[in-house]
């Protein structure tokens, strides 16, 4: 009886947990259209309104809200206390899970460009939201009002209250403010420029947890500043910093306390300006900084400075810095930390201005390399090269979430009208592919093809910049953009896309129902 009741038992539980498996199983995230001029129920034929999207209970995590062609205004209702229009998430009812996170992407083969601000409060430190082939700008840029101390800035484009684990994939973001800062968990393979107004406004503010892989072109002050513990900024390119207006400086990247990555960077300028990187310490726990194998060029490339506190362990391993103003009391490398067990080595200098590529070494300016070696014991291996450019390079980096897509950085100083790129590790032979200039992403392909399963031939002369959309708009102080110059022939950033398609499309039985919950 005992063993024919608890046999019984065991039924019953592996029929409920037979139930419980096929209910979860058959269970799957539901897909949501939204469009320009959507009023429907959020499918595909009768597509949401993308304010009704932002704060429908109906969302789910792992959900995917596709957003059809077309450029997207917000709605006349007003978001912000200032009486800005804006786009405004309401994380308690929109929001993913760890592992199941509620996406908001182009429609397969349409782009969507959404303008204006956007403001997305959650009501605990969850978020778990991604952005996926979008872009973003905003045509009132420097009209809009923020605050009584800065007028025209800052604000963040995307501000973020409370949420965590937002993250931004192949998007394109351009002509904002103040770009992203608290919230943003990674940015990755997207592209920016003309981003902040004035020597207040960043791309990122505080770093993201990890900024991999992204373009970045004339951004008017600080790319990054503020990084996060364990922060990881790895093959970025990022030219032209500073400068857009009168009120252009600062530093491409900079990073202070907590262990810091910094690994196959692109940086290029032939503006006037500060360090490409600086590098402070000032952390009384244990840090480590990895500063490898980056290629900088601007003004004045690198600077560590520091107090009784710094990074515990640094490498500055296998880099080559371009100082292109290098001179008297204009160093290649200036270093100001008292502690910490540094290691810089196999790097290569270059200057091409007298006297020839000097160092900055705790007070004393023009350091030739012998004494910076002796005096630091710094870069045994490494080359100085006087009154010389470095030689050409091009460096290709495929895209983490996109097959067949790649960043190109290409460093053109003999000047060559064209340059060839191996794409190899990208692209197949019979592969089609559009080729596009990050100066003037949004003008189409500049070169369009077959892939012949060694190289491509890119094209460094004519090419054009992409308009200031704020260009006719003078802000409260009365700045005004500045169009900027092409920074070819002698480099050039491109975003190569191959046959691939952009994403997945839709099953076509959930198109138009989404699923229940």
């Amino acid at each position: 009886m005992f063993s024919a009741n608890v046999n019984a038992r065991m039924r019953r539980i592996a029929c409920l947990l037979f139930c419980l498996w096929t209910a979860t199983s058959t269970s799957r995230a539901a897909y949501w259209f939204v469009s320009t001029n959507g009023t429907g129920n959020g499918s595909l034929s009768s597509p949401w309104q993308l304010q009704t999207a932002l704060t429908n209970p109906l969302v789910q995590p792992g959900d995917t809200i596709w957003l059809r062609g077309g450029t997207y205004v917000p709605p006349g209702t007003n978001f912000w206390s200032n009486n800005d229009l804006g786009w405004a998430l309401n994380g308690n009812y929109v929001r993913g899970t760890w592992g199941n996170f509620v996406t908001f992407a182009s429609y397969s083969n349409e782009w969507a460009a959404i303008d204006r601000k956007w403001y997305l409060e959650f009501d605990s430190l969850n978020g778990c939201i991604t952005f996926s082939n979008l872009e973003f700008f905003n045509s009132l840029k420097g009209l809009e009002h923020t605050n009584s101390l800065y007028p025209k800035g800052p604000w963040i484009h995307f501000s973020i209250q409370n949420g965590t684990n937002i993250n931004f994939v192949n998007c394109l973001i351009h002509d904002v403010n103040d770009c992203m800062g608290v919230g943003v968990s990674s940015v990755r393979g997207c592209i920016f420029w003309y981003v902040g107004w004035d020597s207040f406004e960043h791309v990122f503010y505080p770093a993201p947890q990890s900024a991999v892989g992204n373009i970045v072109g004339w951004p008017e002050n600080v790319v990054v500043n503020f990084n996060k513990a364990d922060f990881i900024c790895s093959s970025n390119i990022i030219f032209a910093g500073g400068g857009q207006t009168v009120n252009g400086s600062g530093n491409d990247i900079a990073v202070g306390s907590h262990n810091v990555t910094l690994t196959y960077n692109y940086h290029y300028t032939r503006i006037a300006q500060s360090q490409a990187v600086g590098v402070t310490g000032g952390s009384s726990v244990p840090t480590t900084l990895i500063m490898n194998s980056n290629v900088v060029m601007s003004a004045l490339p690198v600077k560590y400075t520091g107090s009784t506190d710094t990074y515990s362990t640094a490498t500055v391993l296998g880099n080559t810095f371009y100082a292109s103003s290098a001179g008297y009391n204009n160093p290649v490398n200036s270093w100001s930390v008292s502690t910490g067990a540094w290691t810089l080595d196999y790097n290569n200098y270059y200057s091409t201005a007298p006297p020839p590529a000097t160092f900055y070494y705790n007070g004393t300016y023009d350091v030739p390399l012998a004494a910076w070696r002796s005096d630091t014991g710094f870069d045994a291996h490494s080359t100085v090269s006087a009154a010389t450019l470095p030689p050409n390079g091009v460096y290709v980096i495929p895209n983490q979430d996109q097959a067949k897509r790649c960043h190109i950085a290409i460093y053109n100083f003999s000047l060559q009208p064209s340059v060839s790129a191996n794409l190899s590790g990208v692209l197949n032979a019979g592969d089609t592919y559009q080729l596009l200039s990050a100066q003037n992403y949004l003008a189409g392909p500049i070169q369009t093809g077959t892939y012949n399963g060694t190289s491509i031939s890119i094209p460094m002369a004519n090419l054009t910049v992409a308009p200031i959309l704020s260009g006719s708009n003078v802000s409260p102080l009365g700045d005004i953009f500045v169009t900027p110059a092409p920074t070819s022939p002698e480099f050039g950033a491109f975003i190569v896309i191959g046959s691939a398609p952009v994403r997945p499309s839709p099953p076509t039985g959930l198109q138009g129902t989404p699923a229940s919950h």
